[in-house]
This record gives structure tokens, C-alpha cells and sequence, in this order.
């Protein structure tokens, strides 16, 4: 049968084919089917295998073209379905045969199969029933979870899609439940995807079936039925076989339900990487071979190849992206994962969205940012809510997980991520980002603190781990540097600082892009002096070691020498000093940076180093001849590089003491003279200085003070040109000690006014002079040896000095005619080094007539304190690598501490009686003081590490011998008591010493900031120490009646503040309470169960303004803090991520409960209390954020939807009861204060303020108020939505009112404003005297 079926079929007889089938029995072709199906032999035969005979079967079986012959019609079509059937039943028995042949035969068998069963019939019963049984025999094979050719499932879109279209009944097939029973095709269809869905897949079928669900039509429901099922296969699927599921999940998202697959692929992943840690990739040696857990490495190939399959599904539905953007933003950084970030990253890839992703990523990143910088600041939160319930997402190491993911071949992600890295850098500069504060601690090198610094530090972290892993990134992250460098960019800064950290740690890196930055060296004139210093830093490494890039930047240097723009020439000075630095550099510190591969250039050798430092010195040389700025700058930079370069002083003196010679002149043979007017130069009636001569003394000077030091250094100097000088700069301070101001051509009944050319010409030729005085004094104290002789010079250099300053103070006055010179000098040409050491010898225990004479002396001993601290006020800090400047810096806080605090002020007391009579401005004690507390600052910016070192060594006492601190902690609350000690005993003088208890509670509160700053529980050392203060604070402000208000504001402020870090807010409503006591209350007469106890004394008539604002100040800032805490609760709870939180959410709710009645009873006692006008409006504005926090808690428990607790209760009880009435009193007062002060004006009439300012405060005050009242109204109904909500009556707490009408007299004003206009200006403008508008409260 089977050969003629052939024959006729290869003969294309298909009528003689039909025909002959027509008369073969159903069961005969069942039987042939089955038999060629399972001999394999026939199965594979090509030409007359199974294949070609199931292709005769159907030619022979297609409709007939007579459609009346319903019995031949039904004869065919029941063949047909009989042969689909077989096929069915013979796979779901045949099992997973995944040989490539047998796919292709299975291939064309089902092809053919679903092609013609149904082909040019309608859809009868007898094919009904066939799929039936098919799709029956489908879900049995399913339900014995084994391996199933995948091309059983083929059958599934053709039956499923039958069904739905049917109009019959349908039974269900024989089942123990559901036997005999009709349903329609849609139901029938629903029937059979949920019975596939409950069974188990096997895992070599997931794939198979859900390629085949996308040809399956289906409804909303049914698609998240079938997604839902597929994504709970994650679990159950190995590691390769997850992408390729991935794969089809996207294309199944043609059909719908994008963010519930992108939803269920991102928890999968987030998951995984939560489990997956490196440390596991680090262990994996250590790992069983036979462990199914997945490494980090293949979860980062894993997902490097589901990112590509997703970025690949978006470009061919953009939809899907959209979808991806709004999941992510659902709910801000909670879903900020590195997997979710690492999509967003490869998005930004296609061009539609990469502005959009970028822009989203930055602006979360930055959002975060300031979340931590918040949560940071608001220390009290850590105490509320210990669980840490809301935390700032952890940026960074997000990010650093990432750049450890891409080298596993991640490149869709990283071009992304570097071009996020620029943008993060470029909005981390904040408006101010070298403001400098002396309110808290700032680390150099510290932890970043603020959001901006945070930022910083990421783009940083990105762009060089990124150029440090990937080659294929170098040059473009060099070149984002090197643009915003060239345009002077103002996050130059970063750039710069990551340049540094590229060149310091991976210098391999740059051998290919050395060319890129020496094209960069040919814009070094054209940029700003600062930050062309901080690039000639960060590129010394490659200068050093490569000489080609070293030649081209000497070339560069020697064409801004001769530029006609100021600003290069000091470019290319600083960049020679820098080079002549690099040429001091020892011979082993040249072999190790030689090791450096930078280039294949020659490295700098010695004689290399000794021909360029000759070239550079010759080039210097011609800077004699530049102008005065480029003269100084190059004095200046040779002092800085002496003092730490000391072999290139030789060299230093044989430039300048020929150059020196020019502006000195020896009379005799023992007088030496200088020649002042060689200084100075006329320009069309100008004069100007044209040679700074006394930085020029002093750089000769220090030239050659070192070679006193050892007999080796002379072999470097010219001996006969060194003693030449040294007997000339002898003879010279001979001359400046004996000699007076007329000798040197400066009379002092001459003109020094800053306005005629004649005075400017005394006065300029005065400040050389003593410039000259100043160098002359560091010579005499560093070249001579301490002896009486040289103290005497140095005493009689500095009366010469003061007898020609109080000349130029009293005749000294600018162009404008006001006096230009304090009374004491505000810069010093004095170097740091000379005020250290001279301070350490003359308060030294050393009793000899030397230290004797100069301590003696109390002008000069103020004259040296106060150029000490003006030399410390002009630098924040210093450089890290100075460790000569710590060890000045150890001495000044030495000096000041034993002899100005330790020494119960026995300096100091002399120092003050002095100048009480001649100078009325801060005491030498209080000038000390802030210097301490400004040498605290310093070092805790450049020398983080050395702080305990510094205090160690600042303090020196026996009584710490037997219990000597050993941590930070203890030498901060070491000198805190000291200080708390001489604050006392300032206070308790017959005459306090305000400015010296100011200072002291200053640094105090400088220091008690490292205290907060390690605040973490309860039980640290640091949260006993601060309470110890807090206590000393608390005693103070009860027992201190200090009506100084400056040191009012520091105590008060200092105690809030260190209150509010640990949670306790109760001195905040004590103060108010007696803020209510010394001003009396706001009706005139006091309450009769109000107490009238006073129990802070700080509190008083001449401070009650000055703590009233502390006061509202503290609140407002707890008020914002606590409404953003609120609001990010109610966000955590409507995100419905707070089910396992509940009691911790309790918790938290019954804790800022307590805390904000004890701020609403602080804001109760100054509603009662009769403020000034500008209080007054300050509380308005406090009053309005009190009830911001109202709604943010009341919309928060609507949101919350818990039990309302008794705490919350009670804040609504006083919220909504007292606070709320006195507010109306307070309202109702303020408007009578306002109108009375309209009518005193009016009476008098003449007004005080002009129109325009009248205006604008009408204004003003005009929306306060409303506003006010908006809130209020806010307020109550959110508390009524909440009442409804939550079944309980809240409404009875709240006393409303039916009065809260605001008039607006119009006739009033346009009085008022008429007669100020007429009193004040009668020119105004007709515009500017049109009716404003003042406010009443009915």
C-alpha cells in the first residue's frame, strides 16, 4: 500500500491518489503512519521515508472539490486529523531526540501537519475532537514532567486557536472530576492553560514552550497567567539556560505586561547578586567542584549576555524601554541595584534615550547623595530610628560593584558609564566649593561629607577604575580631562585631581597617550595660575622620566616667558619652579620614579638633571627684568623651595646677590644704605613698586642662613661672595638699627595720602622699608645666636619698625580719604618658620636675659601673637607632605596653651592691662585663643591623622604623666575641661573677659564637632564625653547671667546643637518658657497657673533676642528635617515594602511623637510670649513649618493605615487645641502691633522707610499669613480624612474657627503711602505711589 501511495504521489496522479485513499480503512493508515514513524530506517529515508508518505497521505486527502459529498469531505478530513494525531501521540512517547536530523524531519512533519489538517474545510466536530484529544495528550505528557521534543508544542497556537473560535460546546475529556461536562471553546482554551500552567515543567521544555505561547492568542488575564508562570521557572532553570529563556520572555512582551517581565527579571537578578558576592569569586578555589552555586564571574557573564538581550529588545520596541524607565523611577533609588543601573547603562546606548537615562541616573545619584548628607546631619534620627528604616541607597558601592562586573566583558555598559562619571563630575561643583568653616571639622583627605563631595568622589572612583581596567576608554577619559582643563571648566578641580591619581597609580596606562597630554602643555599660558600649578603637580611624574615630554614643556615655558599676558608669564614661572623642584630631587628618589613606564623616552639621569637645572636657573635669571608681580611670585617660590630643597640654597644665593648688590649702596666702609627710589617708578602720575625688596632680602637672607648650619654646605657656596654678603647684610641692619626714617629719605611731616603722587610715593617707599625691618629681624634671629646682643638688635629693629608704622597709621588714607592701617600689622613678610620659633624661644622656660629682654617687651610680644595669627588666618591649610610646617604649627599650640591657658593667664593678664590703655581692640589673649582654634582647624584639614599627635604634643602638664590619654577622645576631652576651666574663670573676673571666653567657647565647639561626628549608639565614648559637656553647658547658661550677646548666641547655640544630635529637646522648652518669663506674656498679664520660674540665667533682657532667634533657628531646623523624615516614611509605606516593619514603623511613630509635642509646647510658650516685630515674623514662619510636620504625619498615617497610638493622639490634642488657639491670639496681637506702628508713623508724619521699601514689606508680610492659615486648613482636613479612615473622632481635639476673613483697606493704605511719598520724595514716580495692600485679621 505504501509503495503505490508513493508511485501515484511521485506520478502526481492526485485524483487516482484521493481516490485509492478513499477506499483504504482509517485504521490501515493509522497503522502505516505509526510503522514508518517508528522505524528508523524509514524515518530518516529522504526520498521514501516517512516524510514523503505522510506528504502522499495528505495530497491525498484534501477537500473534495464537490461540497455536497459530505461523506468523502468527513472521510478526509478525519484522515488527516487521524495523521496529525499519530504524529502527536509518537511524540509525546519519542521523548527529547535533539540530533539535527531528526529536528529537521520533525520540523517539516508539523509544518506540513499544521498546514493541512484544517486547509480548505471549516472547522467541523470531527476536528474539534481531534485537537481535543490532541491537546489532552499534550497536558499528559506534561503532567509525567519528562524531556519532550519541543515540536510537540508546535501543535499547541493551531488547537488553543481553534478553540477560541468555535461557537459548539466542547466536552471535557474523562476526568475524575469534570467528566462529561460541556463548556464553550474560550473556556475550554482557559481550561487547558491552566492545566498546563499547574504542572511542573521539565527544564529542557521551558524553552520550547513559551516560544510557541507567542503564536498563541490570548487575553490580559491569560498572558499574566502564563508570565507569571514562566517567571517562577527561574529557580528551576540552569545557568545557560537563562538567557536564551530571557530571550523569549522579551519577545513574549509584544503581547503585554512589559513591566511584569522586566519586573520579574530584574528580582531575579537582584536576588542572584545578593548572594553572589566577590568574596565568593576570591574563595572559589576553595569551593567543591561538584557546588551547582554560581561564581561571580559567570553571574557577570550571565548577565552581560541578558543585558545585550534586553538593550536588543528595545531597539525593536521602544516601548519596552519606556517601560524599563518608569519602573525604575517607580520608586527612586529603592530600585537601584547594579543590575537595574547596568540596563539603564546600556540604554543609554540607543540614541532616543541615552539623554533621558543619563539625566535620570545623575539626578538620583545626586538625590541620594543628599539623602545621606541629611541623614548624616540629623543625628537625632539615628536615635528615633535605630532599625535605620530609611537610609540613603548605597551608591557607591553600587557602582563599584558595576566597574568590577565590566571586566567581564560588559562593553555596552561601558561607554555609558564613563560618559555617567563626566556628568557626575561636572554637577559636583557647588557654588562655593573652597568656603571654608570653622564650625566643624574638614579632612583633607577625610571621608566627603557633603553631597557635592560625594559626588565627586563617584565620578572620580568611575573615571579611573574605568581607565585603569579598560584600554578601550583611555583616550576618551583623558581627553574629558584635557577639555576641562583647556576651558577652564569649573569642575576643572576633579579632572585635575583624577589626572594626579592616573599618573600616581597607573602609569603603565599612559604609554600610548603621552602625545594627547604634551598637546595639552601648549595651552599652560593661557590658564588660570591656580590651575596651571595643580596640572604642572599632576604631570611630575612624566616630566621626570621623560625627556621628550620634559623638552616640549621647556619649550612651552620659554614662549610664556615672553607672552604679553600677566597670567602666562606667572604659568610659566610656576611651571619653572616646579621643574626646578624635579631637579633637586635626590639621586634615589629619580631612580625609583625612573621605574615609572612612562614612554620609551630617556629618563632623567644626573648629568640631564644638572644641564636642565643650569637652563632653568639662566631663564630665571631674565625674571629680574619682568614686571613686579613676576618678581614676587618668583621671591615667593624660591622661600617655599628652600625651605624644603635645602641643597639648592647655594645656587639661589649666586642669582640674587648680584642682583641684590643693585638696590644696597655702602656709604663707608661701615654704612650701608638702601636705595629706595630704585624701587619705585612714575607712569603718567602713578607710582608703583617696581622691585619688592624686602622679599628679596629676605630670600638672599634664608640663602644663606643654612650654611651656618654645617661645614659641608660651604663647599657649595662661593666663599669670598658669601662672606662679602654677610659683611654687607651686617653692615645694612647696622644701618637699619641706628639709622631713622629721615636717613632713608621719609620724613614723617610728609604727605602719605594714597591720593597725590607725592604721597603715594612716601607711602609706598614706608611699607619697603618696613618690609625691610621684618626681613632684617628673621635674619638677625635665624643668623645669629641667641644671645642678648642679638635679642637687643632685635627688639630696636622692631621699635624702628613701630615707630614707622604709627606714622603710616595715623597719615595713611585711601583715594576714598579713610584710613587704610589697623593697629597692628595685617600681613607680615615674616615666614612661618621665624614666628614658630621665635614664639617657642621667647615663652620658653629658658630664663636667660635674652628671652628675658624680648618677654618684656609687651608690644612686641603682641606684635608677634598677632602676626602669628594673621599668617595662620590667610591658609586654611598646608600641604600634607610638610611635615616641617606641622612641627611649627605643634609649637605655636604649645606656646599658646602652657603660657596663655595653662599658666592661669599670667601673660595674659599683663598683655590686657596694656592694652586697655592704648588699644581698644581684642586682648593678645583672645588674638592667641583664635589662633589655637584656627591651628586646630588647620591640622585637622591637612594632617587628619596627626590630630591626636598634635594635641599630644601641644599639651604639656605633669598631672597627665600618671593617667596620660592614649585615644583622640580623651586628649579632645582633655582640652575641652581645660577650656570649660578658663571660661570659668574669664566670667568670674571683676571685669569679664568676653572676646576670651568667646574664642574659647569657639574652639570648643570646633572641637566637640569630631565628637558628633562619631556619634553611632548610646553607649560610646564619645556620646559620654559630649554628654559631660552638655552638662558643663547646661550649668553655665543656669548660673551665668551673660548679657554679651555674641557669647550668649555661641553657648546656646553650641548646647542645641549637641542636644539635638542625641535626641533630647528639652532645654529647647525650658528656654522658650523662660523666653515667656523675662519678656511677659503676650496679653500683658500672666496666666494663673503659668510658673513663673527662671531657670536659665543666660536668659535675659539684653539677650532675648538674640536666644529667641537660636531658638527659632533650632526649631526650623528640626522641622524640616523631621517633615522630609515623615514624608519618606509615607513613601516606604505606600510602596507596600513596610509589611515586615510594622513594629519598627510603631516604634519609630511613638518616638517622633514624643519629640514633636516637646517642640510644639517650645512653640506654645512664644506664641504667649510679646516678641519683638522681626521675632514675631520669624515664629510666624516656624509656626508654618510646625504644621508642615502636622500634615506630613497626619498623611502618613492615612498612608500607614495602622492602629492610631495614644502619642499621636495627644500631638493632635495639642496640636489641634492649645497651639492652634493661642496661634488666632498671636495673630490677633500682631495685626495690632502692626496698625499701631501705621498710626504712630501717620501721627508723626514723616516716615522713616521709603515707599518702595514700605511695599515690599506690606507685601511681604502680606503672604505670611495666608499661607499660615492654608497650612492650618491642611492640617484639619487630613486629620478628618484620617478620622474616617481610622474610625476614631480626631475632629473633637480640633477647635476650629468661623472667623478667618483677611480685608484688604485699601482706603488706609493709599493714606499712609500718599503722605510717606510726600514727606520723603516728592519726585517719585506715579507708578511707584500706587495703592498697595495691608492686611487684617477679623
Amino acid at each position: 500500500m505504501d509503495k503505490k501511495i508513493l508511485n501515484l504521489s511521485f506520478k502526481n496522479e492526485i485524483d487516482n491518489l484521493i481516490s485509492y485513499l478513499d477506499t483504504v480503512d482509517i485504521k490501515q493508515i493509522a497503522n502505516l503512519v505509526k510503522s514508518y514513524l517508528k522505524d528508523d530506517v524509514k524515518f530518516f529515508d529522504e526520498h521514501k521515508g516517512c516524510f514523503a508518505v505522510i506528504r502522499a497521505l495528505f495530497k491525498g486527502s484534501i477537500d473534495a472539490p464537490d461540497k455536497q459529498d459530505t461523506e468523502k469531505q468527513e472521510l478526509r478530513v478525519r484522515r488527516r486529523v487521524t495523521i496529525m494525531l499519530e504524529i502527536v501521540k509518537w511524540l509525546s512517547e519519542k521523548g527529547n531526540d535533539t540530533s539535527s536530523q531528526f529536528d529537521k524531519i520533525m520540523s517539516d512533519l508539523v509544518e506540513l501537519c499544521i498546514n493541512e489538517v484544517v486547509v480548505g474545510s471549516n472547522i467541523s466536530l470531527i476536528i474539534v475532537k481531534a485537537f481535543v484529544e490532541g491537546t489532552t495528550c499534550i497536558i499528559h505528557t506534561m503532567q509525567r514532567v519528562k524531556p519532550i521534543h519541543g515540536k510537540l508544542f508546535a501543535f499547541l497556537p493551531m488547537f488553543l486557536s481553534t478553540f477560541d473560535i468555535i461557537s459548539d460546546d466542547i466536552e471535557l475529556p474523562s476526568d475524575k472530576s469534570s467528566a462529561g461536562a460541556l463548556i464553550s471553546g474560550p473556556d475550554y482554551k482557559d481550561y487547558v492553560l491552566n492545566k498546563i500552567c499547574s504542572y511542573k515543567w521539565h527544564v529542557s521544555n521551558v524553552l520550547s514552550l513559551i516560544g510557541e505561547f507567542r503564536d498563541v492568542l490570548m487575553t490580559n488575564d491569560q498572558l499574566q497567567f502564563i508570565v507569571e508562570k514562566i517567571l517562577r521557572q527561574f529557580n528551576s532553570i540552569d545557568m545557560d539556560g537563562i538567557p536564551p529563556l530571557i530571550y523569549q520572555l522579551l519577545l513574549l512582551s509584544r503581547k503585554g505586561h512589559k513591566r511584569l517581565i522586566l519586573r520579574g527579571i530584574s528580582e531575579h537578578f537582584n536576588s542572584l547578586d545578593e548572594e553572589v558576592t566577590e568574596d565568593q569569586e576570591q574563595n572559589s578555589d576553595e569551593r567543591d567542584v561538584s557546588s551547582n552555586s554560581l561564581s561571580f564571574a559567570q553571574l557577570s557573564h550571565m548577565e552581560g549576555t541578558v543585558i545585550i538581550h534586553i538593550c536588543f529588545a528595545i531597539t525593536q520596541d521602544q516601548e519596552l524601554g519606556n517601560e524599563f524607565m518608569k519602573y525604575v523611577k517607580m520608586s527612586k533609588t529603592a530600585l537601584f541595584t547594579p543590575f537595574n543601573i547596568s540596563c539603564l547603562l546600556s540604554i543609554a546606548r540607543i540614541l532616543r534615550f541615552k539623554d533621558q537615562t543619563l539625566d535620570f541616573l545623575k539626578s538620583s545619584i545626586m538625590s541620594a547623595f543628599k539623602d545621606r548628607e541629611k541623614l548624616e546631619k540629623a543625628k537625632w534620627i539615628s536615635h528615633v530610628d535605630s532599625s535605620r528604616i530609611i537610609s540613603s541607597a548605597p551608591i557607591s558601592e553600587i557602582f563599584r560593584k558595576i566597574i568590577r562586573k565590566t571586566s567581564f566583558g560588559w562593553d555596552q555598559v561601558t561607554q555609558s558609564l564613563v560618559q555617567l562619571g563626566v556628568f557626575i563630575l561636572d554637577s559636583a561643583v557647588s557654588s562655593c566649593p573652597f568656603s571654608k568653616s570653622v564650625e566643624t571639622f574638614k579632612m583633607l583627605n577625610g571621608p566627603p561629607t557633603t553631597s557635592n563631595e560625594m559626588a565627586g568622589d563617584l565620578g572620580t572612583t568611575i573615571l579611573f577604575e574605568m581607565f585603569k581596567i579598560h584600554e578601550m576608554v583611555r583616550a576618551e577619559v583623558l581627553e574629558q580631562i584635557l577639555i576641562r582643563v583647556i576651558s577652564k571648566a569649573p569642575s576643572a578641580g576633579y579632572f585635575l585631581n583624577l589626572l594626579k591619581l592616573i599618573v600616581k597609580e597607573t602609569p603603565h596606562s599612559l604609554h600610548n597617550h603621552l602625545t594627547k597630554i604634551k598637546g595639552t602643555l601648549d595651552y599652560l599660558t593661557f590658564l588660570p595660575t591656580s590651575i596651571a600649578e595643580i596640572f604642572l603637580k599632576a604631570i611630575q611624574p612624566i616630566i621626570l622620566v621623560n625627556k621628550s615630554f620634559r623638552d616640549g614643556l621647556m619649550l612651552v615655558l620659554r614662549k610664556g616667558m615672553s607672552t604679553k599676558d600677566m597670567d602666562g608669564r606667572q604659568n610659566a614661572l610656576a611651571g619653572y619652579l616646579q621643574l626646578l623642584r624635579i631637579t633637586t630631587i635626590r639621586g634615589s628618589d629619580v631612580q625609583s620614579m625612573s621605574q615609572m613606564p612612562i614612554g620609551s623616552s630617556k629618563s632623567l639621569s644626573r648629568q640631564d638633571q644638572n644641564s636642565l637645572f643650569f637652563e632653568i636657573l639662566r631663564i630665571l635669571r631674565r625674571c629680574f627684568s619682568q614686571q613686579p608681580q613676576i618678581r614676587l611670585s618668583l621671591y615667593q617660590g624660591l622661600i617655599d623651595l628652600m625651605d624644603t630643597e635645602q641643597n639648592i640654597k647655594p645656587i639661589v644665593f649666586d642669582i640674587l646677590f648680584p642682583h641684590f648688590q643693585q638696590y644696597f649702596e655702602l656709604e663707608t666702609s661701615i654704612h650701608a644704605t638702601i636705595l629706595l627710589e630704585s624701587c619705585l617708578n612714575s607712569v603718567d602720575g602713578s607710582t608703583f613698586i617696581t622691585e619688592p625688596l624686602p622679599y628679596l632680602f629676605s630670600c638672599i637672607s634664608k640663602s644663606i642662613t643654612s650654611s651656618n648650619d654645617a661645614e659641608k654646605d660651604n663647599n657649595d657656596y662661593d666663599k669670598g661672595q658669601l662672606q662679602k654678603c654677610k659683611d654687607f647684610l651686617q653692615l645694612l641692619i647696622e644701618r637699619l638699627i641706628k639709622a631713622d626714617m629721615t636717613e632713608f629719605s621719609i620724613d614723617p611731616a610728609s604727605d602719605f595720602k594714597m591720593s597725590s603722587n607725592e604721597g603715594m610715593r612716601n607711602n609706598l617707599s614706608a611699607n619697603i622699608l618696613l618690609g625691610c625691618y621684618e626681613a632684617a629681624i628673621e635674619y638677625v634671629f635665624f643668623s645669629e645666636e641667641h644671645t642678648l646682643d642679638s635679642s637687643q638688635k632685635i627688639l630696636t629693629l622692631f621699635k624702628k619698625f613701630m615707630i614707622l608704622y604709627e606714622v603710616l597709621k595715623e597719615k595713611s588714607v585711601n583715594v576714598r580719604g579713610r584710613k587704610i592701617l589697623t593697629a597692628m600689622p595685617e600681613s607680615t613678610i615674616l615666614s612661618f618658620k621665624c614666628i614658630a620659633e621665635l614664639m617657642n624661644f621667647i615663652f620658653s622656660d629658658d630664663l636667660s636675659h635674652a628671652t628675658a629682654l624680648l618677654r618684656t617687651d609687651p608690644e612686641f610680644m603682641k606684635y608677634i601673637i598677632t602676626v602669628a595669627y594673621n599668617t595662620i588666618s590667610q591658609r586654611s591649610s598646608f600641604d600634607p607632605d610638610d611635615h616641617a610646617k606641622f612641627e611649627y604649627c605643634t609649637y605655636l599650640a604649645r606656646v599658646i596653651m602652657s603660657k596663655f591657658i595653662k599658666d592661669d593667664k599670667c601673660c595674659a593678664n599683663t598683655f590686657q592691662s596694656d592694652d586697655s590703655k592704648k588699644d581698644k581692640g581684642r586682648s593678645s589673649l583672645s588674638v592667641a585663643l583664635e589662633s589655637l582654634m584656627l591651628l586646630c582647624q588647620a591640622v585637622s584639614t591637612s594632617w587628619p591623622d596627626k590630630l591626636k599627635d598634635f594635641l599630644d604634643l601641644s599639651y604639656q602638664s605633669e598631672e597627665l604623666n600618671e593617667n596620660h590619654p592614649d585615644n583622640l577622645d580623651d586628649w579632645l576631652n582633655v582640652y575641652i575641661q581645660e577650656f570649660e576651666r578658663l571660661i570659668v574663670s574669664s566670667l568670674s573676673e571683676r571685669t569679664p573677659q568676653i572676646n576670651e571666653a568667646l574664642w574659647l567657647c569657639k574652639t570648643i565647639s570646633l572641637l566637640s564637632t569630631y565628637y558628633r561626628n562619631k556619634i553611632k549608639d548610646s553607649g560610646s565614648e564619645s556620646q559620654g564625653h559630649i554628654e559631660q559637656l552638655i552638662a558643663w553647658l547646661n550649668t553655665l547658661c543656669k548660673e551665668r547671667a551673660i548679657e554679651d550677646t555674641g557669647l550668649a548666641k555661641i553657648i546656646v547655640n553650641l548646647l542645641l546643637k549637641l542636644e539635638r544630635d542625641i535626641a533630647d529637646f528639652d532645654t529647647v522648652v525650658e528656654m522658650s518658657h523662660n523666653m515667656y518669663v523675662v519678656l511677659g506674656p503676650l496679653t500683658g498679664r500672666p496666666e494663673s497657673n503659668e510658673t513663673q520660674l527662671h531657670k536659665y540665667m543666660i536668659v535675659n533682657a539684653r539677650t532675648s533676642a538674640t536666644v529667641c532667634g537660636i531658638l527659632l533657628e533650632f526649631l526650623n531646623a528640626i522641622y524640616d528635617e523631621m517633615e522630609w523624615y515623615l514624608t519618606k516614611l509615607r513613601t516606604l509605606c505606600g510602596s507596600g515594602n513596610d509589611s515586615d516593619e510594622t513594629p519598627e514603623l510603631e516604634e519609630v511613630e511613638q518616638e517622633i511623637c514624643l519629640r514633636l509635642i516637646k517642640l510644639m509646647n517650645s512653640l506654645l510658650h512664644l506664641e504667649k510670649t510679646c516678641l519683638q516685630s522681626t521675632t514675631s515674623e520669624n515664629l510666624l514662619k516656624c509656626l508654618q513649618k510646625a504644621y508642615k510636620v502636622l500634615v506630613a504625619l497626619t498623611r502618613y498615617k492615612i498612608t500607614e493605615a495602622g492602629e492610631i497610638q495614644s502619642q499621636f493622639t495627644d500631638v493632635i490634642k495639642l496640636a489641634g487645641g492649645e497651639l492652634t488657639n493661642n496661634l488666632y491670639n498671636f495673630l490677633t496681637a500682631f495685626g495690632q502691633v502692626k496698625n499701631s506702628v501705621h498710626s504712630l508713623t501717620s501721627k508723626k508724619g514723616k516716615s522713616k522707610t521709603k515707599p518702595l521699601t514700605q511695599k515690599a514689606r506690606i507685601t511681604k508680610e502680606s503672604k505670611i499669613i495666608p499661607v499660615l492659615i492654608f497650612i492650618l486648613e491642611q492640617f484639619e482636613r487630613y486629620t478628618m480624612q484620617l478620622s474616617k479612615k481610622s474610625k476614631t473622632d480626631l475632629m473633637h481635639y480640633i477647635t476650629t474657627t468661623t472667623s478667618r476673613d483677611f480685608k484688604i483697606k485699601i482706603e488706609e493704605l493709599d493714606n499712609d503711602t500718599s503722605k510717606a511719598t510726600t514727606s520723603n520724595d516728592q519726585d517719585c514716580d506715579e507708578a511707584e505711589r500706587r495703592p498697595d495692600s495691608s492686611m487684617e485679621i477679623d
